[in-house]
């Protein structure tokens, strides 16, 4: 059974990072998702490459999904998946602003046009279906902007 257990603090030195998502938002606070031929919602982000920062993975995933260029990025935390390998892993979650929006494009991996929705930040999770997890991050980061601002 695969178990899953978000964190705010930093991902452990020794673990694997796997993924590297946004919650990305715009200037009325709203937060881009993008839905999959298959009708799953999803965070733009994906695997980061041999010595990329996870700011850099997510400003390259961001643009290659989306073709949105993005700023203001910061930590949220990562999401532990425990029991579908013999160690753990992370899934990093980070914040950042949309910068410049261009023109919708094929995802030069999976060769997919995504349609893009921007949606209420406080709904999130009501599109991705994450549980207690999605919870706790679309929280964090609601709590994050209320500090800001």
């Amino acid at each position: 059974m695969i178990e899953y257990n978000y964190h705010t603090e930093e991902v452990p030195k020794n673990m694997r990072i796997t993924q590297v998502s946004g919650i990305i938002l715009n200037e009325k606070k709203q937060v881009l998702i993008y839905q999959e031929k298959n009708g799953n919602y999803r965070i733009p982000g994906g695997h980061p490459e041999k010595n990329e920062t996870l700011e850099e993975t997510l400003k390259r995933e961001v643009l290659e999904e989306v073709n949105i260029i993005i700023s203001d990025i910061s930590y949220l935390g990562f999401q532990e998946v425990n029991g579908d390998t013999k160690d753990s892993y992370a899934q990093v979650r980070m914040l950042a602003t949309i910068k410049s929006i261009g023109e919708e494009r094929p995802d030069p991996a999976e060769h997919e046009t995504y349609q893009r929705i921007l949606i209420p930040l406080k709904e999130l999770n009501n599109y991705l279906n994450w549980g207690s997890v999605g919870d706790e991050m679309t929280q964090q980061a609601l709590n994050k902007i209320k500090g800001v601002e």
